[in-house]
Parts: structure tokens; sequence; C-alpha cells
């Protein structure tokens, strides 16, 4: 599903768990043209903020 927030472009995503995990790239359809999406690994509590 897409939807658009203000300027924001939202897109849900299957994501594994060692995708999460471990990180990964992804490719992302967005509006007829492939978008190249990372995902960062681990915990989003060990990261600075």
């Amino acid at each position: 599903m897409k939807r658009v927030g203000g300027d924001d472009l939202y897109v849900d995503l299957e994501v594994s768990f060692p995708e999460a995990a471990l990180g990964a790239e992804k490719e992302v359809d967005v509006f007829g043209q492939k978008v190249q999406v990372k995902i960062s690994g681990g915990d989003a509590a060990q990261r600075e903020h």
C-alpha cells in the first residue's frame, strides 16, 4: 500500500527477521520507477537519534 502524507511517501514493505536484524537492501516500485531502499540492521535503541 502506498500513501502520501505531506511531502512524505509511505510504502508498506515486507521485511524478514534476518533482513531486519542484519540489514538489507530492497527494491521498491514507486510510481513506475524502481528505487533501492536501505534497511539498517540492528536495534533502533542502539542507535543515536
